[in-house]
């Protein structure tokens, strides 16, 4: 049995139902388009925003690249022992400046004559890699004292470093350090950094 509803059905009242749903719905569809606008123009300004930041990132990067080659060439960031030997040995023979400790500057001597000839044949002897001469020559000039027992100390490390004996090179170095002659300070500087 079918029952029978108690109050009238009222048309109005289906009818404003049914209106405020199209609305809710109306609704929707501007929230949806105002929302779809939106994400639109995000993705406009994105993509904007892409394309200057490629356009700048190019002229960027290329210069970066540049800077860095340049900087690569022209400072190695490390020297090598060998390296470091081919820009600092010089084989001239500076006459009358090898004087031991207790000559006196404006007097050339016999001695000096013979400590410049040694010295040239040890910078022969190192142009020619004879490493072992070279050394033998050097050596016994270490007790003179003055520029002749620095530039003893300086080719001894330069010898050292070459033949790859890195701790006798240090030694040479740091005496040259200790007797505080600027003649090859900064070089013994920069070798030991090379070497460590």
């Amino acid at each position: 049995m079918i029952k029978k509803p108690t109050k009238p059905y009222d048309t109005q009242e289906f009818q404003s139902l049914v209106e405020k749903a199209i609305l809710r719905e109306k609704e929707k569809e501007k929230n949806a388009k105002v929302l779809s606008d939106i994400i639109a123009k995000s993705n406009q300004k994105s993509r904007r925003q892409r394309k200057i930041r490629q356009v700048m990132l190019y002229p960027t990067l290329s210069i970066a690249s540049v800077f860095l080659i340049f900087v690569l060439i022209t400072h190695p960031f490390r020297s090598t022992p060998e390296s470091f030997y081919e820009e600092s040995f010089n084989p001239v023979i500076r006459e009358s400046i090898y004087r031991g400790e207790n000559s006196k500057t404006n007097d050339t001597t016999t001695s000096d004559i013979m400590v410049e000839d040694q010295f040239s044949l040890a910078k022969t002897a190192m142009i020619k890699q004879n490493w072992e001469q070279a050394e033998n020559i050097l050596t016994p000039m270490l007790g003179k004292g003055g520029s002749i027992e620095i530039e003893s100390l300086w080719h001894l490390a330069l010898i050292k470093s070459q033949t790859k004996q890195y701790e006798e090179c240090k030694e040479y170095l740091d005496r040259i350090l200790e007797t505080k002659d600027p003649t090859y300070r900064a070089d013994a500087k920069k070798l030991l950094r090379i070497i460590k």
